[in-house]
């Protein structure tokens, strides 16, 4: 598994391990809502290839 796939996955496990009221996938970007549940909920993590402008994504997820 080269360096990318595994971070990746990672970034995965401890996205699951820490788990979000609700959580959305935009173009790639996991978005987590929580309530401030835990401090790795409310939070956007880009973690798949992405086709949209970025400053687009974060304004979106930013609403």
């Amino acid at each position: 598994m080269n360096r990318s796939k595994l971070m990746q996955k990672l970034e995965e496990l401890l996205m699951n391990a820490l788990a979000a009221l609700q959580t959305q996938i935009y173009d790639g970007w996991v978005i987590r809502f929580a309530d401030g549940y835990t401090k790795r909920a409310n939070s956007i993590n880009p973690i798949y290839l992405s086709n949209e402008n970025v400053k687009k994504i974060i304004s979106n997820c930013e609403k």
